[in-house]
């Protein structure tokens, strides 16, 4: 029995608490860190939280991938519980700051409860590019049996589209093929964001067992790099990595868009064909952080996907949404309006 479409968009990932602050580039030596990248914290990475909490100009923003996406999408289509999201966070003061701004924002969440604590992020920034370390926390504790109860379960099932960021092929994968069936059995798209280049390399069963059911796959450069080393494409250059991923594990095809900073973004087409737009580069003295750039892209996107817009328009006001982005610390969404890119 079809489930009635209640919201327009169903996002799973890691809620986190960013703690970001600019660093001298030392300290990303210090903690043997790389700018522009993403990756687990490790024993030796956990003293940084506390060391990035104690800096002057420290910022604690509401952050995770897909929260980060979700919230853009809440952001333009300004409408409250268009947007659906779920995530494990604890019960904790982080944890109440995630569940606030949610609301604040629109967004309706399905959030399971750990006694772990809330999960948070190291955002080093040097000279505007950034490297992450994700202490997940309590975020890894989220649990097949929450997704699968009735309230969270009403949630995705009632979506147009589905979200999902490659972050959570470490936490919850049986719950991603599990909605991915279902996305196939109702003729939904599906959309997976391969997120880090760790994550085709390390989890990549996990990975595989997912990408059948992928409509939309969302990624970078580097991340369509490390998925083609993963999965032994054969090659190094994105035009072919993109081509052969739209067939990669997909009886039908699917849609492979990868981002390239201030570079064209390129879209392959399920048909083979292959789609290039040209972005608006924003001035560089007005970049103050690249963090959220990607979340904000798939963001504008899936705003204007979930109300049947064409392409272009979708990929349009995914790069405007990342210019917007760009221009504050985070995903800080107080203080800046979108501009619509055909004004």
């Amino acid at each position: 029995m079809a489930v009635e479409t209640t919201h327009d968009l169903f996002g799973a990932g890691n809620a986190l608490l960013d703690i970001s602050s600019v660093v001298p580039a030392e300290f990303l030596d210090k903690y043997e860190l790389k700018g522009g990248n993403a990756i687990l914290a490790e024993d030796k990475h956990l003293p940084i939280y506390k060391e990035l909490s104690e800096m002057e100009k420290v910022k604690y923003i509401p952050g995770g991938a897909c929260m980060n996406s979700m919230r853009i999408c809440s952001w333009i289509l300004g409408g409250k519980d268009r947007v659906t999201y779920t995530s494990c966070i604890g019960k904790d003061e982080y944890a109440e700051k995630l569940t606030s701004q949610c609301a604040a924002d629109g967004i309706k969440a399905s959030f399971e409860r750990s006694e772990k604590a809330t999960g948070t992020c190291a955002v080093c920034i040097v000279d505007k590019e950034r490297s992450m370390v994700a202490n997940l926390s309590a975020a890894n504790e989220y649990s097949l049996k929450h997704l699968q109860s009735e309230s969270c379960k009403a949630l995705w099932q009632s979506a147009k589209i589905v979200y999902i960021s490659g972050f959570w092929l470490t936490v919850c994968p049986e719950g991603m093929v599990e909605i991915g069936k279902h996305c196939k059995a109702n003729n939904k798209p599906f959309c997976l964001n391969i997120s880090a280049p760790f994550l085709p390399a390390f989890f990549k069963q996990q990975l595989l067992d997912v990408l059948p059911y992928v409509t939309i796959l969302f990624g970078n450069d580097d991340e369509f790099k490390a998925m083609a080393k993963s999965l032994e494409l054969g090659t190094e250059k994105v035009a072919e990595i993109g081509a052969k991923l739209v067939n990669q594990s997909c009886e039908t095809g699917r849609m492979c868009i990868c981002t390239q900073g201030k570079e064209s973004t390129m879209v392959f087409m399920p048909n083979n064909e292959i789609k290039t737009f040209d972005v608006k580069v924003l001035n560089q003295e007005l970049i103050v952080d690249l963090n959220v750039a990607g979340d904000a892209f798939v963001g504008g996107f899936l705003s204007q996907l979930v109300q049947g817009k064409e392409l272009k328009r979708c990929v349009d006001v995914g790069n405007a949404a990342s210019r917007a982005i760009i221009q504050v610390s985070g995903c800080d969404l107080d203080g800046i309006t979108f501009q619509d890119p055909d004004c």
